[in-house]
């Protein structure tokens, strides 16, 4: 058996083998968004943000500021993502035995529960009978709990192949009047629409895979909330910027440290960092902490805005596709999000 830091291993791990991700091809600059919404300007956005542009799915009339055209779903972003993970790693649907479905931005007039978002995309996969379809409803850090429990689902069980799928489609639920009067308008510009996926497979006698994964909670502050507001149905994202300005450091150094207790490595040794794309000043601040060269730090918020737990799986997915990533990297993943969640993993290509 292996060992790490001095404990036994199985010699198994859950390997990569096959990524994907979609993003909608409009892309919403500043100015038209501020034209629409009316608050702050295309400056106020790059400066405080970082970001420049961001997808949309859906469109919004520029005179009354609400969505008046939805040509596709949350579960059509998933969809067409975890399709093209699926191709990715040349495998058919049958031989998937699970599916981590991550969204908090699901429908509101489907009313989803008890999974029904995972089960709806597991059928349209056209997954097996046998194969699970879970729900992670947590935004931001979804996927680095999904990981680490599919990590430990293929180490612990007779799974070989689980698909990790993760979508954000904000644009949905745009409403100017509504996020103004709410003072939630940061909200509309920092979040955009996108998804990604990756598919873990079961492997022995390998040095490569998931290396080691830590995730956890801490309910004492929420970063964002969800609330129904004066429009019967109408949810609105209430992000806390002052909170996720202030704990996303703090959060993000407990993840590595939990990471590193079960793992020891230094961070000269990971070849490519995939941090939450929270916004890009409090991205390029975490990495000058941690005394990492921005060249390794991959970044999408700029184009794309952020895209919640698909930031990192897109960003993945880019990167292996334009050969910034190779066979036999080790690279660093880490995420804070909503609830608050959070959680990291370490991998080999």
């Amino acid at each position: 058996m292996e060992e790490v830091n001095g404990m036994k291993q199985n010699g198994i791990r859950a390997k990569i083998v096959g990524t994907g991700s979609f993003v909608p091809d409009v892309a919403v600059k500043n100015k038209e968004l501020t034209d629409i919404i009316g608050i702050k300007d295309a400056e106020w956005i790059y400066k405080n943000l970082g970001i420049e542009e961001r997808r949309f799915s859906a469109t919004l009339d520029k005179m009354t500021g609400q969505v008046v055209t939805r040509n596709i779903t949350d579960i059509d972003l998933a969809h067409e993502a975890a399709i093209r993970a699926i191709q990715d790693a040349r495998l058919s649907p049958e031989q998937i035995n699970g599916l981590w479905y991550v969204s908090c931005t699901q429908n509101p007039e489907k009313h989803h529960h008890f999974s029904q978002a995972a089960i709806e995309l597991h059928d349209r996969l056209g997954l097996g009978v046998d194969a699970f379809a879970n729900e992670i409803d947590s935004g931001c850090g979804g996927v680095m709990q999904a990981i680490g429990i599919s990590n430990d689902m293929i180490k612990g069980d007779d799974k070989a192949n689980i698909l990790i799928v993760a979508s954000n489609q904000p644009s949905w639920f745009i409403d100017r009047e509504l996020y103004v009067a709410t003072h939630n308008w940061l909200s509309i510009y920092i979040f955009g629409d996108g998804a990604g996926a990756v598919l873990l497979q079961k492997a022995e006698k390998t040095n490569k895979g998931i290396v080691s994964s830590y995730y956890g909670a801490d309910g004492s502050n929420p970063l964002m909330y969800y609330r129904y507001k004066d429009r019967g149905n109408h949810p609105v994202y209430e992000i806390d910027a002052k909170a996720v300005k202030d704990l996303f450091p703090v959060l993000m150094k407990r993840s590595l440290s939990g990471l590193r207790k079960k793992y020891r490595f230094e961070l000269d040794e990971i070849k490519r960092f995939y941090f939450h794309q929270a916004n890009r000043w409090i991205l390029e601040g975490f990495a000058e902490f941690l005394e990492i060269p921005l060249e390794r730090v991959a970044i999408n918020v700029d184009k794309y805005g952020n895209l919640s737990a698909a930031s990192t799986l897109v960003l993945l997915d880019e990167d292996i596709k334009e050969g910034r990533v190779k066979k036999g990297d080790l690279l660093l993943f880490c995420a804070v999000g909503a609830g608050a969640q959070y959680g990291a993993f370490l991998v080999r290509l």
